[in-house]
């Protein structure tokens, strides 16, 4: 789990039906209420499996910024200000962008000093209103703007480690220029994005499995070793490190092992390369399904599946294979 402190908040409004934002004057006075809503969002972002670092280089002018901003609140407010317009001039150009609360944060993730920026975009939902009509009081439904809810969430971000120079982003699809694309890298920060969490654990999975398809080296499934080397990371407070996980299940075999780290460096992954967002899945990576051709399906952990507790895959004479479950004391039909 993360841990998220925040410090202080400024908002501004871009307000793209009217051709106009509207500045805040001061920092956020937080609510308790209000306090758990901007955390969560802070949460929410950072722990989006949408979140893509970008690499650019130390002197890019949105690390510069960010890190100017947090000397004191005269740079916050100055460059929070020049952020927003230039956000806001790109807003103009894309067709049905929605009215937003652009949110500057600055807070620590994991002791480290962040900038977040945030863009709430604007929902349109019905909602009951009472009007006077005549002397007489009618209820109608009408359509209202309103900003996403605590748990809804982020669409679009720029959060940058200011200790480490890294940007990340999370960007939404709009219409542009008659075809939908995202615009916060394109067009503004111009890096080089870097692979995801989740891109890289699939291609993790697809070389594992190309190179078993291969050597044959483990007897079980790719998809359940690479969730228990992961999870034994977790475990061991260790980096996720897509190449050293290829490493420890094809170790007993060089050959494997040698082909796969060539495999994932062709596709861009790394020594250096690290997942980041597994934590918040250790419940779903400490399970796994078994699906037969027969449309049968098993949920049991990747811990039981492995070493065979209560559980055991068996090969026939025939070629085909048998389950058997082991250590049960009750049956329930769901």
């Amino acid at each position: 789990m993360n841990t998220i402190i925040l410090q202080r908040i400024l908002m501004h409004m871009m307000d793209f039906e009217h051709n106009r934002i509207l500045y805040s004057d001061d920092f956020l006075d937080l609510t308790p209420m209000m306090q758990e809503y901007y955390d969560k969002k802070v949460e929410k972002a950072w722990n989006s499996t949408k979140r893509t670092e970008v690499k650019v280089g130390d002197f890019h002018q949105i690390i510069l910024r960010c890190t100017d901003m947090i000397e004191n609140s005269e740079n916050f407010f100055k460059h929070a200000h020049t952020i927003t317009e230039e956000l806001f001039e790109l807003g103009t150009k894309i067709n049905l962008m929605p009215n937003a609360n652009i949110l500057f944060i600055e807070c620590n993730i994991d002791g480290m000093k962040h900038i977040a920026i945030i863009k709430l975009n604007y929902k349109i939902v019905p909602v009951s209103v009472v009007e006077e009509e005549e002397g007489k009081q009618v209820v109608r439904i009408t359509n209202q703007q309103m900003v996403p809810g605590k748990t809804a969430p982020v669409e679009e971000a720029i959060i940058v480690n200011v200790e480490e120079k890294r940007v990340y982003l999370i960007e939404k699809r709009f219409e542009i220029d008659g075809k939908q694309d995202t615009y916060l890298n394109q067009h503004y920060i111009k890096g080089e994005p870097l692979l995801t969490d989740n891109q890289m654990v699939k291609l993790l999975n697809k070389t594992i499995e190309k190179v078993e398809d291969a050597y044959a080296v483990n007897e079980f499934e790719p998809k359940a070793l690479i969730n228990q080397e992961i999870i034994n990371c977790l475990l061991d407070h260790k980096d996720i490190k897509p190449t050293e996980i290829a490493s420890a299940i094809l170790s007993r075999d060089y050959e494997a092992e040698t082909e796969a780290l060539d495999i994932l460096n062709d596709l861009g992954i790394s020594e250096d390369s690290v997942i980041s967002s597994a934590s918040e899945n250790v419940d779903k990576l400490s399970k796994c399904k078994i699906v037969t051709d027969t449309d049968m399906t098993i949920s049991v952990s990747v811990d039981d599946y492995i070493n065979e507790n209560r559980i055991k895959k068996v090969k026939n004479d025939d070629g085909t294979y048998s389950i058997v479950l082991n250590d049960i004391h009750e049956i329930t039909v769901k």
